[in-house]
């Protein structure tokens, strides 16, 4: 039986309702189709040629209401002023979907451009025939920015389908280069792009096909349309596109230009259409970029490398993933040039910059807002209408670097430092990071110029920060670094090897580093800041410690180096921190050249250093200032200097020399300003000293260090002004124990020492050389008031031995000291240079023999000098014209005792606060007086040497006797031991008679000689002298009148008949002295009387002296106006 149609049945109302929908239907549908072409062709004719700025032609457009489909031919815009066109299109077929008009969106089933041709002209390096376009689109997009970005909710909505391009022609006339390009037969086929969940009927298979030049170019694809999910692919291969033939035609001047750079691919795109989902797109596949050649716009080089594989890729647009496998870059060379401006990089970093801020001065679209900041590819797919702000999640399996290579240039400097053999592998690279899968971090280096190699091994955290890498670097070597060094410092490095090992640990903005060991090997290094250069060198060096880090917990190190300067050895072994700066150690120098550090203070030095080694062995501590707390710093041990030799940098003598020079239990600290200096037990062994006091009485000591800006001078000649003490009187210098160092001695032990000791302050100027040097000086200190007690033996030119000893206390407020220095023996002949020069003579033979003391209290100067010159024998006149003009052969004839010696004591006292106060100048000035007075007064030099008082060159008589007193004969005594202690010496006496004093003396004398005669008579002496008869008061009483009436007077009173006259005694005594009879012989007689009398007096006491003694012709004085004492004067020979 026949199936059969129901019937529907309507109403007539129901018939007419529907008939007239159809109708208004129809009217609409009739009405689109003509009105769309004419609105479409005045919008594109006027509104978008009003936007473009250019002639906008079509031909005819066509529209199907009932489909939605639009169809417009020979589409044409012309260039700006001009017919010829800049853009045809044949035929533009557009499909709209009518769910666009209930999602109120742009849903388009198909998309078909058949026939495009675009004409480009590049006019200008920068500009092209479209820029206008750009140039007003610009505009017009930064006038709607504001307004854009506030209604902006993120990427629109949209949805477009089966979009195919044939039969297109793209051609590029390069005024700027010249070139032609050519692009024909250009086809495009993309199934969909699309934000919103739609599904459509996808005909259209993903294609890229066209001819470059000629050269054909596809990229096919393949559908899959029974699959569970459908799919068209399409197939992205690319075998070497030469992207350096298109790199000009960039539209602006970048900072860089490509050179090279082939671009592979084995890109698959999959465009899905799973059922009841939006339709998605995935990329997967192999991608790679090699022979890559990037120069500056000046041809200088800037990055290349051999290949950059992407390998594994695979992305989902719309879920914002992205994984690859693998990524390899082979070969990288980057260039690291710094001219005298800038480093390259820089340079191209601000081309770029200045590009970006070009672009954003006009912004071609708005912003994305925040929430949909995501990259442009991201908007190809998505799973809903709404767009998906969530962030991208990238993977990476492994990333290489291998065979790569950076080359340091900096032209100021001089550097040219090339890094090769890099290489390095991060693996499970993963964005955003989960903290408990680190990256892993592996870089490794081996430069096969210069043999170094780093490795570096890190697991790598980003969110929160955190590293901790093992680094290792060996054998690196600084000399290639010479220039770099030499630009910051005048430092030539010659050679070295530097090696690290170590772990970085990185946690947030805190590092720090554990169980580090640095090394320096072979190092040598040329210091040019002075002149000549010093050379530096170590031969190892290793510096352990076991953590590094900028806080206050303490790091544990060790610290040793070998082959310091050649053959100096340093162990440090102890702990410090950084906040505050502190320090521990034990430290162990030995051997250490500082000789070879000389010339950093040779400008400062009046000496040369020749030699100098420097050890020691103690334990130090240090201590920055820190929050209050003064620096302080400590020393516990011991110092030694070693092989010291300092030469005169003008005339190259010996300054001062020591074999050994130790300080041992040393204590040195300072605290904040306070400092205390223990020197503990101090040896000085195999010593040397070239001492110089110059005609200043400035040691030569003082000079070793040169005045800033002054020039250099001897220090072994007296040949520099020397500096002048500045001191007023009343001024000394005291040494404030508060305001200087706490000093503190053990002990001191001198062993084996020389000096020579110049004094070019006494005239004549002397020389003495002591060897044989041994001596000690127990504890002293300038906090406690006990001297020390010294003890120095030694010998003076190898033969006459001398010693000193007492106390000294040189650390008081003022010196304070008491010295016995004795020496026996010097041969005098050593000194015949000096003495022919300034004495006159020659010395043949003697010995000199000193005892000083010395004693200082209270700045107060007591001392004695006892010099004894012994058998000392001048030879022949030298002639010299500077020798003294005295007789020396008799002062020294003087000086001389019986046993041949000249014993001469010089006592000096004075004040150490007197400014013209000089031991040196009194001791000269005590000899020179001393010679002086032995040449000018010989007697009293005599005198002093027997203790005698008394003036031996003249024997006082009463006046008009000759007879000699007791005084007188004490006098000849006296002299008569000298002259046997001197027998060199012969005396001459002259007797001396003064008519004006010895006159009333002769009366006397002959007046009391009558009357001796007269009581001789009386007597019965029948002897004709009667010198020797006394007379008493008495006797002269009885006498006085008969030697009256025996002599013969004129005018004698008489009486009457002509006897004598009694008078009064005084009148007889008066007219009896002024009838003597006297001349000038008898002055005569008297003062050879006198002489006679001396000269027996001398040889009753000592007959040998019988030839050396010699009267001469008596003096006698008649003058009424002369004075001089009568008596006996005697001269030396």
């Amino acid at each position: 039986m026949p199936l059969q149609m129901p019937v529907l049945k309507l109403s007539p109302r129901t018939v007419k309702i529907l008939a007239g929908c159809a109708a208004a239907l129809l009217i609409l549908a009739a009405l689109s189709a003509w009105l769309v072409p004419k609105a479409v062709h005045h919008v594109l004719t006027h509104n978008v040629a009003e936007l473009l700025g250019r002639r906008v032609d079509v031909g005819e457009i066509r529209f199907d209401p009932l489909t939605l489909a639009l169809d417009a031919r020979n589409l044409v815009i012309d260039e700006p002023q001009s017919t010829a066109p800049l853009l045809t299109i044949g035929e533009i077929d557009l499909r709209v979907a009518w769910r666009s008009l209930l999602l109120f969106a742009p849903i388009l089933d198909r998309i078909h451009i058949d026939r495009p041709q675009v004409s480009l002209v590049r006019q200008h390096a920068t500009h092209f025939n479209f820029s206008d376009i750009v140039e007003r689109l610009e505009k017009m997009s930064a006038d709607q920015q504001d307004k854009s970005q506030a209604e902006s909710k993120g990427w629109p909505r949209f949805s477009l389908n089966n979009m195919l391009l044939t039969g297109g022609t793209i051609s590029l006339d390069d005024r700027v280069t010249g070139r032609k390009q050519t692009i024909a037969d250009l086809k495009l086929g993309i199934p969909f792009i699309s934000t919103l969940a739609y599904a459509t009927k996808i005909d259209v298979q993903p294609e890229v096909h066209m001819l470059i030049n000629g050269s054909p170019f596809d990229l096919t694809g393949t559908a899959l349309p029974f699959d569970t999910v459908p799919t068209s692919t399409l197939a992205v291969t690319l075998d070497g596109l030469a992207l350096d033939k298109w790199a000009d035609f960039w539209p602006v001047p970048l900072p860089v230009r490509l050179k090279s750079a082939l671009l592979d691919s084995r890109l698959q795109v999959l465009f899905e259409e799973p059922r009841n989902a939006a339709p998605r797109i995935r990329v997967q596949g192999d991608l790679g970029l090699r022979q890559l050649d990037v120069t500056e716009s000046s041809g200088a080089p800037l990055l290349a490398w051999g290949s950059l594989k992407f390998q594994g890729v695979s992305a989902d647009l719309g879920a914002r993933t992205v994984s690859i496998g693998s990524v390899t870059l082979e070969k990288p060379q980057v260039e690291v040039h710094r001219d005298a401006q800038q480093l390259n990089w820089q340079r191209v970093a601000a081309g770029f910059s200045k590009l970006g801020r070009s672009a954003s001065a006009a912004p071609i679209a708005p912003k994305p807002s925040p929430a949909s900041a995501a990259p442009a590819s991201a908007v190809l797919a998505t799973a809903s209408a709404k767009p998906d702000t969530s962030a991208w999640k990238i993977s990476i399996d492994t990333v290489r670097l291998e065979t790569g290579g950076v080359n340091l240039r900096d032209d100021p400097v001089g550097l040219d430092y090339p890094l090769k053999g890099l290489s390095a592998e991060i693996q499970h690279i993963s964005l955003p990071q989960s903290a408990d899968q680190p990256m892993l971090v592996q870089m490794n280096m081996d430069n096969p110029s210069d043999g170094s190699s780093l490795r570096v091994q890190a697991p790598v955290v980003l969110q929160p920060l955190s590293i901790q890498a093992q680094v290792q670097l060996n054998k690196l070597e600084l000399a290639p670094l010479a220039a770099a060094v030499h630009h910051f410092a005048p430092i030539t490095l010659q050679k070295g090897q530097l090696s690290l090992d170590g772990n970085v640990e990185v946690a947030g903005t805190g590092i720090q580093a554990r169980d580090v060991t640095l090394g320096l090997a072979q190092f040598a290094a040329r210091d040019d800041a002075v002149k000549p250069g010093v050379d530096l060198s170590v031969g190892s060096l290793t510096l352990k410690a076991d953590r590094l880090a900028l806080d206050a917990k303490s790091t544990n190190f060790t610290f040793q180096a070998d082959g310091i300067q050649k053959v100096g050895t340093l162990a440090l072994k102890g702990s410090f921190t950084t906040q505050p700066l502190t320090l521990k150690t034990s430290v162990d120098l030995a051997k250490f050249n500082a000789a070879s550090l000389a010339p950093f203070i040779a400008s400062r030095l009046n000496a040369t250093v020749r030699s100098l080694s420097l050890g020691a062995r103690g334990n130090a501590e240090f201590a920055l200032a820190h929050q209050g707390e003064p620096m302080q710093a400590e020393w516990r041990g011991a110092v030694q200097v070693n092989d010291l030799d300092l030469q005169d940098r003008v005339d190259k003598a010996p300054f001062l020399n020591w074999k050994h020079l130790g300080l041992s239990n040393m204590h040195v600290a300072m605290d904040g300003s306070k400092l205390q200096l223990g020197l503990g037990d101090i040896l000085l062994d195999d010593f040397y000293g070239n001492v110089l006091l110059n005609n200043s009485a400035h040691l030569n000591v003082a000079d070793v260090l040169v005045g800033k800006g002054k020039a250099a001078g001897s220090i072994t000649r007296d040949t520099q002004t020397r500096r002048t003490h500045a001191a007023g009187k009343g001024q000394p210098e005291a040494r404030h124990a508060a305001a200087g160092p706490d000093i503190s001695i053990h002990s001191v032990k001198l062993k084996r020492g020389r000096m020579t000791f110049n004094d070019h302050f006494v005239r004549p100027n002397y020389r003495a050389e002591l060897s044989s040097i041994e001596g000690t000086l127990t504890a002293v200190s300038s906090v406690k008031p006990t001297p020390a007690k010294v003890s120095v033996k030694g010998r003076v030119y190898r033969t006459a031995p001398f010693s000193v000893s007492g106390t000294v206390q040189p650390f008081s407020r003022y010196l304070a000291l008491d010295l016995k220095a004795v020496a026996r023996g010097v041969d005098l002949p050593r000194f015949t240079t000096y003495s022919s020069k300034y004495v006159g003579y020659a010395i043949e033979r003697g010995k000199l023999s000193v005892d000083l003391q010395y004693q200082i209290k209270n700045r107060a100067l007591q001392a004695s000098n006892r010099v004894v010159l012994n058998q000392l024998t001048f030879g022949k006149p030298s002639g010299s014209t500077d020798a003294v003009k005295l007789p020396v052969l008799l002062a020294v004839a003087l000086l001389k005792d019986s046993s041949g010696n000249i014993d001469i004591n010089l006592p000096i006292s004075g004040s150490l606060d007197d400014p013209q106060f000089s031991v040196g100048g009194i001791i000269v000035q005590v000899i020179v007086n001393t010679l002086t007075k032995a040449v000018t007064a010989p007697f009293k030099l005599l005198a002093a040497a027997f203790g005698s008082g008394a003036d031996l060159s003249h024997i006082d008589f009463s006046p008009g006797s000759a007879a000699l007193d007791s005084n007188a004969r004490s006098s000849i005594a006296t002299l008569v031991k000298a002259l046997s202690d001197r027998p060199s010496l012969t005396m001459d006496i002259a007797g001396h008679a003064n008519q004006q004093v010895d006159e009333a003396g002769l009366r006397q004398a002959w007046l009391d000689g009558q009357m001796r005669k007269l009581k001789a008579r009386a007597a019965g002496s029948k002897k004709s002298d009667a010198t020797g008869t006394p007379l008493t008061d008495a006797d002269r009483a009885k006498y006085l009148e008969e030697v009256y009436s025996d002599t013969k007077i004129k005018d004698k009173p008489r009486n009457f008949i002509g006897f004598a006259k009694s008078i009064p005694p005084e009148q007889m005594k008066a007219m009896l002295l002024a009838a003597a009879p006297l001349n000038k012989q008898s002055l005569k007689k008297l003062a050879q009387t006198r002489a006679q009398a001396v000269y027996e007096q001398i040889l009753a006491t000592d007959g040998n002296l019988a030839d050396r003694i010699f009267i001469v012709a008596p003096k006698v004085d008649v003058a009424s106006g002369d004075s001089t004492a009568p008596g006996v004067d005697f001269d030396l020979h």
